[in-house]
């Protein structure tokens, strides 16, 4: 029965009209549970609850139902929730929910380095990639068992082995958000100094999201932050974003484009960070990208003109140091993104993250929640799509 509900959601979801309960029931019939025949029902609605952390209302659920006699169960006293005539029955139900054809499917970890290996998955069964389809400008390399635990795609301009489908001498990707590392959407940089460490300026609970908070060097929260104000827009130069301890988060129709820029080529003996960090406690980034404007679907921004060995763009995320909650894009063009623990969606948020890195590790207990780019278009964020994967249907629940 439950088989022949998967195959009746899949059926309902690619017909996609006003015909989809009548695909449902033939398929049903085609299984042996023809509705009205032996008191059978088959149901399809097309404006069922996508399962979380989704939160749209169009995908296709079918219920199968059908009594089934008692016989020998009254003795201990069972009498089931329904009769056949004189004889006592109990209704047995399978559900099955499929999410629409029509988007196809969208990268969400792409890695930039053309040579080497710019996606690399070690570990094994730990590691939770559900939904995610990879894409390298070089070689893609899965190591240990399970190291692609729910890749489906995983393409490369060299070659893989990684995913359920591995597709190399793919043509390379060229940087879908190059447009980003210019002056506008990144503020221009008027810092005279960049005070490092404890030195360096605070986040405070009281900025004006009017215009974007510009901070010279190492910031700091000191109390949480939450952010109210859509498409709003913080700016870190030649420093990290020490979360401390504390919460960084946008709520309501408030969002946040994090942004690391700077001295474009550093030398001299000050090593800058780019990235958010935290210090103590457990930090927390919880935040959505606008859906709008030029930075919409960006979430965390290194500027793609930084370059030289005292700008440390690589980031190394063990899971609470801080902990990530993300929707939309973490763009990383030239750093190499480590990931040893779990990226989760934000609170209450869209199913959407992408990450474009210039290489990417994930290793140990790193993973993506499920099914990641299924909201991304809804987020503001349009990643590159999976070649022939356009009319790719997916059981969800």
């Amino acid at each position: 029965m439950q088989h022949a509900a998967d195959s009746a959601a899949l059926a309902a979801a690619t017909n996609g009209d006003v015909g989809y309960l009548i695909e449902a029931r033939a398929v049903g019939a085609r299984y042996g549970y023809a509705n009205g025949a032996l008191n059978t029902t088959v149901d399809a609605i097309d404006t069922a609850a996508c399962p979380p952390p989704s939160t749209a209302t169009n995908c296709y659920r079918v219920t199968i139902s059908r009594p089934v006699p008692l016989y020998m169960m009254g003795i201990v006293g069972f009498s089931g929730d329904t009769a056949i005539g004189d004889r006592r029955a109990q209704t047995v139900r399978a559900q099955a929910v499929a999410r629409p054809r029509g988007r196809g499917e969208n990268y969400c970890l792409i890695g930039l380095s053309s040579s080497g290996e710019a996606i690399r998955i070690n570990g094994g069964p730990n590691v939770d990639l559900a939904g995610c389809d990879m894409f390298s400008n070089s070689n893609l390399r899965c190591n240990g068992a399970n190291s692609d635990n729910g890749v489906y795609y995983g393409d490369a301009v060299g070659t893989s082995n990684c995913g359920q489908v591995q597709r190399g001498g793919q043509s390379p990707i060229v940087d879908p958000f190059a447009q980003l590392s210019a002056n506008p959407p990144i503020p221009a940089n008027t810092c005279g100094a960049y005070p490092q460490g404890a030195s360096g300026p605070v986040l405070s609970t009281s900025e004006s999201w009017a215009s974007p908070v510009k901070k010279c060097g190492d910031t700091r929260l000191t109390a949480d932050v939450n952010v109210t104000a859509p498409n709003s827009v913080l700016v870190v130069y030649n420093g990290k974003l020490d979360l401390n301890g504390h919460k960084l988060q946008t709520s309501g129709s408030g969002s946040l484009t994090v942004i690391f820029s700077g001295t474009r080529t550093q030398g001299g003996s000050t090593t800058y960070s780019h990235f958010p960090a935290n210090s103590t406690g457990t930090g927390r980034l919880d935040i959505a990208a606008p859906k709008t404007g030029a930075l919409k679907g960006v979430a965390i921004l290194q500027d793609g003109r930084l370059t030289g060995n005292k700008n440390d763009l690589d980031m190394v995320y063990k899971g609470n140091d801080p902990t990530l909650l993300i929707q939309g894009l973490i763009y990383m063009p030239n750093g190499n993104f480590q990931i040893n623990g779990a990226i989760n969606h934000k609170t209450d948020g869209l199913s959407c993250i992408g990450i474009v890195a210039k290489t990417i590790l994930v290793s140990g207990t790193g993973s993506i929640f499920d099914n990641p780019t299924s909201e991304c278009r809804e987020a503001g964020l349009e990643l590159p799509a999976v070649p022939g994967t356009a009319n790719r249907l997916r059981l969800v629940q």
